[in-house]
């Protein structure tokens, strides 16, 4: 277990013994699988794609 993922069921831990809301409890339960690399390589892909965009108007990203 990393380091983050240790910090991460730390604070889910503590949102659920701290907050009764159903949202909360359902976020809490939720973040012990959030993955950061896999959203920064979805945001990047993004950005990419938009810089590709700017830069080949006429290219089908399709």
């Amino acid at each position: 277990m990393t380091a983050r993922q240790r910090y991460l069921d730390e604070l889910a831990a503590r949102w659920a013994d701290e907050d009764d809301d159903a949202l909360v409890q359902d976020i809490a339960a939720r973040l012990g699988d959030h993955d950061d690399q896999e959203q920064f390589l979805a945001g990047v892909d993004i950005f990419l794609a938009g810089v590709r965009a700017l830069t080949n108007p006429h290219t089908d990203q399709g």
